[in-house]
């Protein structure tokens, strides 16, 4: 009788596995078809399980908002995560240097601050020349004779001119031209001498940091403003693998979607061990000289899993992994692969089976149950 009953049991015990089985959810298989346990060990405690696992009561799911997705497998094209640098765009940088040595004076509104937006032909100061004692002596000299020989021709003009009648029109017409040559050289040596040059903006844009005063010495060909356009910056991008020039397709900054990148091209040439990616920028509020990541897409096209990119979060090894959900409420995390195909999403290539319900709403908080 008693064979009988613990017969009976078994066969009842093995039934209920069968159910619970049958009942598992979607999700129940690993990436490999093999099937993964939906339940805890009996009296299990909540939270974190020996196996890696999460048990956590439906009550704590809907406090920590945690939503999960069923997975479809998809095709996209395979991309790269490149460092890149923003840099200034040629057509977007100005510099204004001193022709020569001189002092500089502020002009009417004072010198232009760090930072300071101005327009292209803005006046940002003036440079006075400063030549030597015997530099000044002689200009002042030359320009003394100059006024005398002046003088004289012109004194030759209106004499030869009451005297029309007795003199050739052409001696006249050349003390006239003599008299205009040397009016012309007397304005352009007092000029010279009296006039700075003046320094104006080439480009709209910021002004960047500089250390000058009213009145400093700056000796010839030293720069003295730098003007950068915000809105026409490039992108240095860098790469070991050559055969990657001739497979770019779309690329986007990680982080950034509003920015637009246009390939320009690459220079073929190594430099520090890197193969050099210039793109045009524009529409991105970055800073000349920040790193940024940037995503480009390669030709051709990989099988996977398209889940929001939030699905993916750190293990404890510091290695990506994705949560699965076993049971209504049971939680596994499983290692994965994956490539981001854009800010938002990201495909699974490796260590995520077809039809898994993965987490990817509140998966950072499961990583952090003990």
């Amino acid at each position: 009788m008693q064979r009988r009953n613990r017969f009976y049991l078994s066969m009842l015990f093995a039934a209920g596995l069968q159910a619970a089985a049958a009942c598992a959810a979607p999700g129940a298989h690993g990436p490999d078809g093999e099937h993964l346990t939906t339940s805890p060990e009996p009296h299990s405690p909540l939270g974190r399980q020996a196996d890696g696992s999460v048990v956590l009561p439906m009550a704590q799911q809907r406090l920590f908002e945690i939503r999960t997705q069923l997975g479809v497998s998809s095709t996209a094209s395979p991309t790269r995560q490149l460092h890149a640098v923003v840099q200034s765009h040629p057509a977007g940088r100005g510099l204004v240097q001193a022709n020569s040595a001189g002092r500089l004076a502020p002009p009417a509104n004072g010198l232009p601050v760090a930072g300071q937006r101005v327009q292209a032909g803005q006046i940002l100061g003036y440079l006075y020349y400063q030549d030597t004692a015997y530099e000044q002596a002689s200009q002042l000299a030359e320009l003394t004779a100059l006024r005398l020989s002046a003088s004289q021709t012109e004194r030759d003009v209106k004499r030869l001119q009451q005297l029309s009648d007795l003199v050739a029109q052409q001696q006249l017409e050349q003390l006239q031209l003599q008299l205009n040559s040397l009016r012309q050289q007397i304005r352009q040596l007092e000029g010279g001498l009296e006039q700075p040059e003046v320094l104006s903006a080439p480009l709209s844009g910021i002004i960047q940091p500089h250390q000058l005063s009213s009145g400093q010495w700056l000796a010839a060909g030293q720069p003295l403003f730098e003007i950068l356009d915000p809105a026409l910056l490039l992108l240095d991008a860098r790469t070991t693998e050559p055969a990657l020039l001739n497979q770019i397709g779309h690329a986007y900054l990680q982080g950034w979607p509003q920015a637009t990148l246009e390939y320009i091209g690459s220079t073929g040439q190594y430099q520090q061990g890197s193969l050099s990616l210039q793109f045009k920028l524009t529409r991105a509020p970055l800073a000349v000289g920040q790193p940024v990541t940037l995503v480009v897409a390669q030709a051709g096209q990989l099988s996977g899993i398209r889940l929001p990119a939030s699905a993916v979060v750190s293990s404890s090894q510091n290695l990506p992994q994705v949560w699965i959900k076993l049971s209504a409420e049971r939680f596994l995390p499983q290692i994965v692969r994956y490539m981001p195909l854009n800010d938002t999403e990201v495909l699974i290539t490796a260590g995520l089976g077809a039809d898994n319900r993965v987490v990817v709403q509140g998966a950072n908080l499961l990583n952090q149950i003990r």
